[in-house]
């Protein structure tokens, strides 16, 4: 009789899951950017190529990864002379309303650049060193076209619907790591918790995929019209039409 291979299971390396309980334990000190840079040192090399071959599931999505295209900066003051009602002008009060930092992907992009030439990224892929860069540049566009808040359930939302269009490991550490919180350390989030991976999921999934536009060009362009071109009801968080069953 020929003998039967059994091929040894892939396992979570046990270095990196202590650095991942870290980051479950206390994500603000230990951030999933953090969890997922380290990630690549640690993952098996099977693992990888099941990413990137899940990386862009679409021929658009493709396209955009063969593209390598990363927005240039543009003047955050010159958002306010835009129409009111346009997507710059949108994102100048989002970015004022809820205090947050305008430069926030320029500052991740030198942190990544610097974590590049210290070697620590040797293992990362140069599509993922792309799509984290670019994540972090589209961000902001994607909670505004999308209609979900800054709160904490709003962030899970936005996590979810990117993972459904762009399957990188990024946005999947994010939900695995806001679901393993809620299952051994906030069981009375549950509820919350899932209904908003649910809902971002779900709407990442029926929409168009915006994480190939270069928002950074369609800044005069009203949100109520980009909405509905992606799909999108004109307030937002939903489909602009119910979706066809399967």
């Amino acid at each position: 009789m020929n003998e039967i291979s059994i091929q040894a299971p892939v396992t979570v390396d046990r270095a990196f899951a202590e650095e991942m309980l870290r980051t479950i334990d206390n994500p603000q000190q230990h951030g999933v950017h953090i969890l997922f840079n380290s990630f690549w040192k640690y993952v098996p090399e099977a693992v990888t190529q099941k990413y990137l071959r899940e990386l862009a599931p679409d021929e658009a999505q493709q396209a955009f990864m063969d593209e390598r295209h990363l927005g240039a900066p543009y003047s955050f003051e010159a958002l306010t002379d835009l129409p009111d009602g346009s997507l710059g002008r949108a994102l100048h009060r989002y970015i004022i309303d809820n205090n947050l930092k305008q430069e926030i992907a320029d500052t991740y992009r030198a942190y990544h650049d610097s974590l590049e030439r210290a070697g620590a990224l040797d293992r990362m892929p140069e599509a993922m060193k792309f799509s984290v860069l670019r994540t972090y540049q589209t961000h902001d566009f994607i909670h505004l076209l999308t209609g979900f808040a800054t709160n904490g359930l709003g962030e899970i939302a936005v996590q979810a619907f990117c993972l459904a269009q762009h399957r990188s490991p990024y946005f999947a550490i994010w939900v695995s790591v806001v679901t393993a919180r809620m299952t051994y350390l906030n069981p009375d989030k549950i509820e919350a918790t899932m209904d908003a991976v649910t809902e971002g999921w779900s709407l990442g999934r029926r929409v168009g995929n915006l994480m190939v536009v270069r928002w950074e060009e369609l800044l005069d362009r009203s949100v109520e019209s980009l909405r509905l071109e992606y799909g999108i009801a004109p307030e937002g968080r939903a489909p602009s039409t119910p979706a066809s069953a399967p």
